[in-house]
């Protein structure tokens, strides 16, 4: 099996021991200092964004992405050359923008908070009761906006199409993670409670699996198996919803890859989502998830050296972490560390038996003192 992952990031990264111990031949194309580079089979130096470059993927039996970004034009090429697009350039092309994504949802009665789409104006008004989202090229925070009643648009939303959300009142946010193969077969991953930063709108913490109401997380599977059979999903996904504080859930957004909120399956379940993902996209058979423990994974985010706000990274405290037990470091090895900028996370794991919310505050407990010990910046 020829696997193409366009995308030499973290994902891929963590995607690639499972592919060395499947026997599958991996080609990464990104730049040519990409992460995950070293450890593929192959590398192209080349863009995931040019159409051109991405031919050059038509060796392989199948190809998958681990970032959206992509070039739909370069993947619908590929499918024209009978390659298995995984997930499909349909699905991405929903996917990579927002209003399709929420037009998706309305139109398959998935449940999602009330939106409208329109092209944002300098002049436009909006009260603080609203997200603001570009439809297409935000991630990882970035291409939101919360006005301010005395607020104008960011430069980069004027003249832009973008979908203006209703804020709804949140308990929580959960992500409910799931595969689905080529034929149709679905794994139900578990669901993770997902707190966030609030400054760089990134994923602060997630815990697995969540203590949701047991019928609360029956309509959560269900709204899960719906968007991927109607989607003819094939690969992982995380489907990110909010739990509103009268109890509905309503779902935010899709991840058609590998997700953040899932790290913690690495340690905490007896089948990743890496190795779930390579199953689905290579048409080999899916397993059960089988959580094994509680687990919180914490990002290491970048953060500044005095003065310094870029550079290569230095990480302090790595020693101390890795005596304390049941707790994983896991480093992308990124060759630049800037503030904001995803490092690393870590994961620390309780047994399964213990009860969920004791296991919850344990290791919040424990994540707040080695946060103190261990930090990631510029040199």
């Amino acid at each position: 099996m020829k696997l193409g992952i366009l995308g030499g990031g973290q994902l891929a990264k963590m995607m690639l021991p499972h592919a060395h111990r499947l026997g599958i031949e991996t080609t990464i194309l990104d730049d040519p200092d990409a992460v995950a580079s070293g450890l593929a089979t192959y590398h192209i130096a080349g863009s995931f964004q040019n159409s051109e470059d991405i031919k050059k993927l038509s060796q392989c039996d199948s190809v998958t992405i681990e970032i959206e970004n992509v070039s739909i034009e370069g993947l619908e090429s590929l499918e024209k050359l009978g390659i298995k697009v995984r997930p499909s350039s349909n699905v991405i092309k929903v996917i990579q923008d927002k209003s399709l994504q929420k037009k998706f949802f309305e139109k398959n009665s998935i449940p999602t908070s009330p939106f409208s789409v329109q092209i944002l104006s300098k002049d436009g008004q909006f009260p603080n009761s609203v997200f603001i989202k570009l439809c297409r090229g935000g991630y990882d925070g970035k291409g939101v906006w919360n006005p301010q009643s005395d607020s104008t648009p960011p430069d980069s939303f004027i003249n832009q199409e973008v979908v203006v959300e209703d804020k709804v009142a949140i308990k929580t946010e959960v992500s409910q993670l799931i595969a689905r193969s080529a034929n149709g077969e679905i794994m139900l991953g578990p669901a993770v409670e997902m707190v966030f930063n609030p400054e760089l709108n990134l994923i602060d913490s997630a815990f697995l699996p969540t203590d949701l109401a047991p019928q609360m997380k029956k309509i959560l599977e269900t709204i899960a198996k719906t968007i991927v059979e109607k989607l003819n999903y094939v690969g992982v996904m995380a489907i990110e919803c909010f739990v509103t504080a009268d109890n509905k859930l309503l779902v935010n957004e899709l991840a058609p890859r590998p997700h953040n909120s899932g790290h913690g399956t690495i340690e905490a379940c007896a089948c990743d989502q890496f190795e779930q993902h390579l199953r689905a996209v290579c048409s080999l058979p899916l397993l059960s998830w089988g959580t094994l423990g509680h687990a919180l994974t914490f990002n290491l985010i970048g953060q500044a050296n005095g003065t310094k706000t870029q550079g290569p990274p230095l990480v302090e405290g790595l020693e101390k972490v890795l005596q304390e037990s049941n707790a994983f470091v896991h480093l992308y090895g990124k060759k630049q560390c800037r503030i904001g900028r995803k490092m690393g996370h870590v994961t620390l794991v309780d047994d399964a038996s213990n009860d969920a919310k004791d296991s919850y505050h344990k290791l919040m407990q424990k994540k707040k003192r080695i946060e103190q010990w261990i930090k990631v910046m510029p040199q």
